[in-house]
């Protein structure tokens, strides 16, 4: 190779890297700020897009929170008043009847129960328990009409209070 082709093959790569440059410096005037206004939509919908799946994964665990099913436990726990001072007998008696009473409730669901509590409600209504009592070889009964008074539930645990009145007896004629 002569130097007159160096020369030109040299002139032909400098016009080459010339024109490269100048390419690439009009394209980046022309595109270059709408290039730059893509970027930052592009970032700003990536932050858009985490801060809704954050609040998606919030409500998720929310809804799982409220709809994480617990059940009624075996230990129905009862509060049993009466008007008078009875004896203690009858508070336990009545307390007793009442946890049989509420038997068809262990293993429901806590929030159908809560949702629902004139089911319970309805159940306890003018409901009659007759205890009988053997004193000295007289059998004696006596009768009181339950009202459901409160409810509520720790936990699993259903708590309920009742309010127990003597039933007076009606007399035969």
């Amino acid at each position: 190779m002569n130097r007159s082709t160096r020369v030109q093959l040299l002139r032909i790569v400098v016009a080459f890297l010339f024109g490269l440059i100048g390419g690439l410096t009009a394209m980046n005037l022309l595109y270059g700020q709408k290039l730059d206004s893509l970027y930052l939509e592009r970032n700003n919908l990536y932050y858009r897009n985490n801060e809704k799946y954050k609040k998606i994964q919030m409500l998720e665990k929310d809804l799982n929170k409220h709809h994480d099913t617990q059940y009624i436990g075996q230990d129905v726990s009862v509060e049993v008043e009466l008007p008078t001072n009875e004896s203690q007998f009858y508070q336990d008696k009545i307390r007793k009847e009442i946890q049989e009473i509420l038997q068809p409730f262990v293993g429901k669901s806590v929030h159908w129960v809560s949702d629902n509590p004139e089911v319970l409600d309805t159940m306890m209504a003018k409901r009659i328990i007759q205890i009988d009592q053997d004193q000295k070889g007289t059998a004696t009964s006596k009768s009181f009409q339950i009202r459901l008074k409160y409810l509520t539930f720790v936990g699993t645990k259903l708590k309920i209070w009742v309010v127990a009145q003597e039933k007076q007896k009606e007399t035969e004629e």
